[in-house]
């Protein structure tokens, strides 16, 4: 067998990620634990093992700036990485690492190799509830981390004095010196940038710059890459070669500073990728030997898996691998200077599997951006360190990176503007994905097949991995890749109709309803009162995920923040690059008396956006093929001195299916509604009330409704005691199942119309999935 280590990395490789699967299956921590420490405020005490820069408040000072051999421009501090630890007070042994941020600037700035003592407020990471959200619990677990402690205050300081801290310790210096040597020579706009390229801060950039940065698909000239090592590192063999240094000595040589490099970085894990396809190219060429790219690939993810399985999961890691790969299987398949494709063509699904939308400005923008990138490191570079020696000396050599960033920034920033610069695909399915994978690729053997006479390198490609695949595709070898990759994209990113979904969003303490079917999509309320950005942490990134580039409308039942603080977010992004379209904005026609604040900035936000805004009252209906949606409440103009008593009611029906949504209409609001109907009203599912209160739902309005299901909205550990005991046992004794999302998470009712199949994000009490005629 040829090449068998790359095959033993392989099998290896996808045994570790079938374990690392059934680890994220389930949740990182006992719930009952989880409860206790949730919150919980302690002392913990740990040995530092990492500092990450990131900004502080202004006007804040602190220890960390003296030394730097120039005076920063904004003040920072640092989030801490304990290992070790244990809580102080009662001896317990944390078994994994803990995040610390500290209230404000630390008073005392510890190093590497220290054990510092925090009081602070535990928090765990948060796991997602709602398809599309992001999934902090596991991005943290990949790193080994089990919890944070916020506002952190130091309580004492043990200094460290092993040996083995002394390397780190220096590193860790000089890190804080380069730091602020970008700050002072390139200014606050390039340096937050400057730290991100070129030490591994990404934490120091402004907000915005991320946004656009990733926004445009440019986000990845911020991570130490393969593109660092390969500069620095075959700079400083070229060096050590004309130096007349032996081959052994060099590449010992080289390594070792790509190595010290890399831990003053952080050690991400494309770092670790590109140390090790560096260190095996240059022991491939002091042994005499052929340096395989898929080999060494295979074998540093082998390496990363091996020490933390869930890494498998993680974006980063992805993008990392799958951009070499496809640079290493995939180049000699595209004809020319179509060769860049490649890279596209190996992480297209790794980008909509994770942020499910692509910036096509993007493909093209990568062509201008990446050939600037070693003048801009080289610049950086120079600005840094010739800024510990002479500050103007720093500027001058700094002024490059400076324009190449702000022109980095015009670019993006011209090429959001464009029509069509982003485009939402939604998440696609795993089985589509396999498939991508496998015409891309057997393609790819294919045209490598053919040409196999012409190159050295094709003879990779008809021996070991591809041997198969080549033959299998014989058939098929006159279809070039860039022939079929538009097929493959189709393949991706084609949605096929669905009937009706009705998805009840765990937004915490609110409501939040979204309904698709193939006439009309919308989205009823969207708000929490518990939940801090739910339009950019929860609506949104939902929506996208299943691939919604524009809601027919918005309807806000009443102007409560727990009904319509998330749909606010939404009002403002429409009118951005990779915002959602929204075609209206609906609002209870009700008294001008009855309109509050927030009823008028979700009005002024609309109409800044270019949304026209309609208002709604009894009896108004809307209808689109077999959809229908018909206000129940409230009455025209009606006056009600409680913004819950004017809430809107609704009923969505579908050929059969039906859904009374009653926001957070309570005792008054029922009393009306009750007498507005002439007969009872039987539905298949029924929107608990006002989040389960005891004075919703009624004896004497559940008496005029008939559901099989009640869905209540609500948050754990909310201050008001959602849901009442007697409002669920009311809810029961009418013959409904209670679903809560509190327990289930996104609740979701997908029907044809006849049949209907709850599923539920999560899989607790009350959460089982189950079809039902």
């Amino acid at each position: 067998m040829r090449r068998p280590l790359c095959f033993f990395c392989l099998a290896a490789l996808m045994l570790i990620g079938w374990f690392a699967k059934i680890m994220a299956a389930g949740p990182f921590y006992d719930p009952a634990a989880a409860d206790s420490l949730q919150g919980y405020h302690a002392v913990i005490g740990g040995v530092v093992t990492a500092l990450e820069t990131m900004p502080a408040e202004a006007g804040e000072a602190g220890p960390q700036r003296e030394g730097t051999g120039a005076a920063s421009f904004r003040p920072v501090t640092y989030r801490l990485t304990l290992e070790e630890a244990r809580f102080e007070k009662t001896g317990q042994r944390i078994a994994g690492k803990v995040l610390c941020y500290p209230a404000g600037v630390l008073s005392l700035l510890p190093q590497p190799g220290d054990r510092v003592f925090l009081a602070g407020n535990c928090r765990l990471f948060r796991e997602p509830t709602n398809e599309g959200e992001f999934d902090s619990a596991l991005y943290y677990r990949a790193a080994g981390y089990v919890f944070s402690v916020n506002e952190g205050e130091t309580v004492r300081i043990e200094e460290g004095r092993r040996l083995v801290w002394l390397i780190p310790r220096l590193l860790f210096r000089l890190r804080i010196k380069l730091g602020g040597c970008l700050d002072a020579c390139c200014g606050t706009a390039a340096a937050g940038p400057l730290r991100a390229v070129l030490l591994g801060e990404r934490l120091m950039m402004e907000e915005e710059q991320k946004e656009l940065f990733r926004d445009s698909g440019i986000a990845h000239i911020l991570v130490i890459s393969g593109m660092h090592i390969s500069l620095l590192g075959m700079g400083l063999e070229k060096i050590l070669r004309r130096a007349g240094l032996p081959a052994i000595p060099r590449t010992a040589a080289c390594t070792a500073a790509m190595i010290f490099y890399g831990m003053l970085t952080g050690m991400g894990s494309s770092t670790v990728r590109a140390l090790v396809m560096f260190s095996l190219r240059l022991a491939a060429g002091a042994a005499g030997r052929t340096y395989d790219a898929v080999t060494a690939i295979a074998l540093a993810g082998l390496l990363l898996a091996a020490f933390s399985p869930l890494l498998l999961l993680q974006s980063g890691f992805l993008f990392s691998f799958g951009a070499v790969a496809g640079i290493a299987l995939l180049s000699d398949a595209f004809p020319g200077r179509l060769s860049f494709a490649a890279v596209f063509a190996m992480t297209l699904p790794v980008h909509l599997w994770f942020y499910y939308e692509y910036p096509v400005c993007g493909i093209a923008l990568n062509l201008l951006v990446v050939p600037l990138m070693p003048a801009l490191v080289i610049s950086g570079g120079a600005a840094a360190v010739l800024g510990l020696w002479s500050v103007p000396a720093g500027r001058m050599a700094g002024v490059p990176a400076a324009l190449i960033l702000r022109l980095y920034g015009i670019l993006a920033g011209t090429a959001l503007k464009l029509p069509f610069s982003t485009v939402i695909t939604g998440r696609p399915a795993g089985i589509r994905v396999a498939v991508y994978y496998a015409v891309l690729l057997g393609t790819a053997a294919a045209a490598a097949h053919r040409a196999r006479e012409k190159t050295e390198k094709s003879r990779f490609y008809r021996s070991g991995l591809f041997r198969a695949a080549g033959r299998a595709a014989e058939a098929v070898r006159a279809w070039p890749v860039p022939a079929v990759l538009p097929l493959a994209v189709l393949l991706l990113t084609v949605r096929a109709p669905r009937g009706m979904e009705l998805c009840f969003l765990d937004v915490g303490q609110g409501d939040g309803i979204y309904a698709e079917s193939p006439d009309l999509c919308f989205l009823v309320d969207g708000g929490s009162s518990s939940r801090q950005d739910l339009g950019e942490d929860v609506l949104e990134p939902f929506l996208k995920c299943r691939g919604v580039r524009r809601l027919d409308f918005i309807l806000i039942t009443h102007e409560d923040s727990d009904h319509c603080s998330g749909a606010a977010a939404l009002l403002e992004h429409a009118g951005k690059p990779g915002g959602i379209g929204i075609g209206a904005l609906l609002l209870p026609r009700i008294a001008e008396a009855s309109r509050g604040g927030r009823y008028r900035r979700m009005e002024a936000l609309a109409a800044s956006a270019g949304i026209p805004v309609r208002y709604y009252a009894r009896g108004d209906r809307i209808e689109a093929g077999r959809t229908a949606l018909a206000c129940l409440h409230p009455e025209p103009l009606g006056s009600y001195s409680d913004s819950n008593a004017g809430s809107g009611v609704f009923l969505l029906r579908f050929r059969n299916f039906s859904a009374l949504l009653t926001g957070d209409v309570e005792k008054d609001g029922e009393e009306r509604l009750i007498k507005s109907m002439e007969t009872p009203l039987k539905v298949t599912v029924l929107k608990a009330a006002h989040h389960g209160a005891a004075g919703a739902s009624g004896s004497a309005f559940l008496e005029k409704t008939d559901a099989r299901w009640a869905v209540i909205s609500c948050g754990r550990g909310n201050i008001y005691g959602h849901p009442a005991a007697e409002t669920v046992e009311r809810l029961r004794q009418d013959g409904m199942r209670v679903l809560d999302t509190r327990l289930c998470g996104e609740i979701l009712f997908r029907t044809d119309g006849e049949r209907v199949l709850l599923r539920t994000f999560l899989r607790e009490e009350g959460a089982a999935q189950a079809s039902f005629p």
